[in-house]
């Protein structure tokens, strides 16, 4: 599992106290809520969560242990953000029609996303079909 978003839900779920509420926000069922605390408890050695049938608390460990995946969670933001950026994407789009569908269905839909990739080369070949 990994060990990052599980760090976003401990964080999510410590700021809420609720794992429904979690599940809600993060937009995954309150199972894969509970899955990622507990791979997280187990990755650390410790247990992060006071669970009862009507309240969710942070135990000391957790306590402590926020403060810390919340500036690694925010780390990996940053660095995530960062290469995205600088990254963006480029290279060649290659596609070869039938004139009628090129023109009719393909330009249309795929014009709006020139701008958006800049760094990239549309080759778009629309033939004509000869039956022989």
């Amino acid at each position: 599992m990994d060990t990052l978003t599980a760090a976003r839900v401990l964080i999510d779920v410590g700021l809420t106290q609720s794992f429904t509420a979690t599940a809600e926000r993060l937009e995954m069922s309150r199972p894969m809520v509970t899955r990622h605390v507990e791979a997280l408890e187990d990755w650390l050695g410790v247990r992060l969560l006071q669970r009862t049938t009507r309240k969710v608390s942070l135990t000391s460990a957790g306590e402590q242990s926020l403060p810390q995946l919340e500036q690694w969670v925010e780390q990996a933001n940053v660095l995530t953000q960062q290469w995205q950026q600088d990254a963006g994407l480029t290279g060649k789009v290659r596609v070869a029609t039938s004139m009628s569908f090129g023109f009719a269905q393909l330009i249309p839909a795929v014009k709006p996303l020139w701008p958006l990739i800049p760094a990239s080369m549309w080759i778009l070949r629309c033939r004509i079909k000869r039956s022989i």
